[in-house]
């Protein structure tokens, strides 16, 4: 499995970044489950140089963790913004991981050293095309907050707005793009080499992660996102979202109103009052369920770092890099799902899932209720204001990964987001119930199926299809009828175990004609011998014996492969 690279420099970059990703895995206890890969096998004769050790280099020391799960958290931190990206991904994907993993990667930590002011302020300065000074007034050297991908600075505009500025750190982009091309080989090495992976299209995941990743470097997308929800939230007083200054906005730099407020995850909740958590808690609640069940645009992570309070008890969502998408239809078989939840109804969460991916004729759909009817019991003796519904949802999607159901990506996405967002509301006001407050947005969607227009449109939509099958239907027959007086018309027929017949066949047939060339051998050399009948070892017969010994040997390894299992 040769890789294509862009040119020599990238190539020597691809494996020094794949033997550091390599090295990091086994200093964190990994390293067997590399050998498993055998990754060497995939590699040309001048690749391999990059993956030897070097003389006098010492082996990764490892790190004294007995936990898999956190040695792994702290494999992706070290990694950097690529990894961390994917494992808060995977923390989502609980039917790729066992729910130990899940629960350490959601503890994943984004907070890294900053760059050094001057670095950063190239990268403003190459993105907007002009100095810092003919800018800002003033822009603050020290960085308010770093990640692996951005760091923030406060500044103010000339006109005296006070203002974020998100911007990318130097050279992030090309990390990015090489830990991505790594990532396609790991998943090609991962389906072909290990059995748990074999099921899913680990490529196709890699291609959509690639995306999200793309787009979350990208601020002038995160700025789109950022306006998508401003709009959608325009009318309601109790949220807003910050503006966006596009005229000092890029691909690497983002310049956003500053918002003056605390952040959640920095609020002394406790040193509030009941009544002001509780409101605060519904108010979160509301921006989710509306982003979730009504406008199908929501942000996808909504923990307590990414949400501030102003001092008039607003709620402000930063941070709208990754966000999710809920099309209508999806969002009724969601209520669904989830009224089957609040209802103990297994036969209402399967339809609803079903909706959403569609079930392999391989389900055994009685068994998947009856598992499904498993996880809701643990909840019988449970009030249902006590319900976790994003856990729930978690809890049954990685039952449908057991039962080999494939679920779409978004939906993992979205669960993640419910979960973190009932987490927020209770924490700060335990006794807060997300069924309850999720109810009319429930309602809502499940009489919406109903309604007549929705009915007539159904209705529309199946004459539409009907009308497409009888136009098109005689051009297609007429077809066919021409492919059948032309000899073209084929049977693509696939029989269960027929290659295993034909390489039997084949072993058969060979031992057949080896049988016969001995035969023809024993044959031939017996007329030899005869013909020097006076014992006299003349050329004749020495050509004879060599022929029973090359018939004996070719008899003796066919003995030898009968007796290996029919390895011949």
């Amino acid at each position: 499995m040769a890789i294509k690279y862009k040119g020599l420099r990238h190539k020597i970059n691809y494996f020094k970044r794949s033997r550091n990703i390599f090295h990091v895995f086994a200093k964190y206890g990994f390293g067997h489950f590399l050998e498993k890969l055998n990754i060497e096998s995939y590699l040309e004769n001048g690749q391999k140089i990059f993956f030897r050790k070097k003389k006098n280099e010492r082996e990764p020391k490892s790190i004294k963790i007995k936990k898999g799960p956190v040695r792994f958290r702290l494999a992706l931190e070290e990694l950097g913004p690529t990894f961390i990206k994917l494992g808060q991904i995977l923390s989502t994907r609980s039917d790729l991981l066992p729910i130990e993993y899940i629960e350490e990667l959601k503890k994943l930590q984004d907070k890294v050293a900053p760059v050094d002011y001057e670095e950063i302020k190239k990268v403003i300065e190459s993105n907007l095309e002009k100095t810092v000074e003919e800018l800002f007034l003033t822009i603050d050297e020290i960085c308010v907050g770093s990640a692996s991908i951005a760091q923030a600075h406060r500044a103010v505009l000339k006109n005296g707005q006070e203002v974020i500025l998100k911007v990318k750190k130097p050279n992030i982009d090309e990390l990015i793009e090489l830990d991505i091309e790594i990532m396609y080989s790991l998943a090609r090495l991962l389906k072909a080499r290990v059995e748990r992976f074999a099921m899913y299209d680990l490529v196709g995941l890699v291609t959509e992660f690639s995306k999200s990743m793309r787009k979350e470097v990208d601020f002038t997308r995160e700025g789109k996102n950022n306006d998508v929800t401003r709009n959608y939230f325009a009318k309601e007083t109790f949220f807003s979202v910050p503006k966006i200054y596009w005229e000092y906005t890029a691909s690497g730099i983002l310049t956003q109103e500053m918002i003056h407020g605390i952040k959640l995850s920095d609020l002394e909740v406790n040193s509030l009052s009941s009544k002001r958590r509780e409101n605060l808690a519904k108010l979160g609640s509301k921006i989710m369920l509306k982003m979730i069940l009504t406008d199908g645009f929501f942000h996808a992570d909504q923990h307590p770092g990414n949400i501030i309070l102003t001092p008039e008890d607003h709620l402000i969502l930063i941070d709208y890099g990754n966000v999710g998408t809920i099309n209508d239809e999806d969002q009724e078989y969601l209520a669904e799902i989830i009224e089957g939840i609040v209802l103990k109804d297994a036969q209402k969460i399967v339809h609803g899932f079903k909706q959403l991916a569609p079930f392999p004729s391989s389900v055994n759909e009685k068994l998947l209720k009856s598992d499904i009817l498993d996880i809701v019991e643990n909840y019988y003796n449970v009030s249902i204001k006590n319900i976790k519904m994003g856990k729930v949802i978690e809890e049954i999607t990685s039952l449908l990964a057991e039962h080999r159901i494939i679920v779409p990506a978004n939906f993992f996405s979205l669960a993640k987001s419910l979960m973190i967002a009932e987490g927020v509301c209770r924490q700060l006001y335990p006794d807060f119930d997300m069924v309850e407050a999720a109810k009319p947005y429930i309602k809502k969607l499940l009489l919406k199926r109903y309604r007549p227009e929705k009915f007539i449109k159904n209705i529309e939509k199946t004459l539409v299809h009907y009308a497409e099958f009888f136009e098109n239907a005689p051009k297609e027959a007429s077809e066919i009828l021409k492919l059948i007086k032309q000899g073209k018309l084929g049977l693509d027929m696939k029989i269960n175990g027929l290659d295993r017949f034909r390489r039997t066949l084949d072993r058969v047939a060979n031992r057949i004609s080896i049988s016969l060339v001995i035969a023809a051998l024993i044959i031939g050399s017996s007329m030899l011998i005869e013909k020097n009948a006076a014992g006299n070892l003349t050329s004749t017969a020495y050509l004879g014996l060599s022929g029973y010994i090359i018939a004996c040997f070719f008899g003796i390894l066919i003995v030898f492969h009968i007796f290996r299992k029919d390895k011949y």
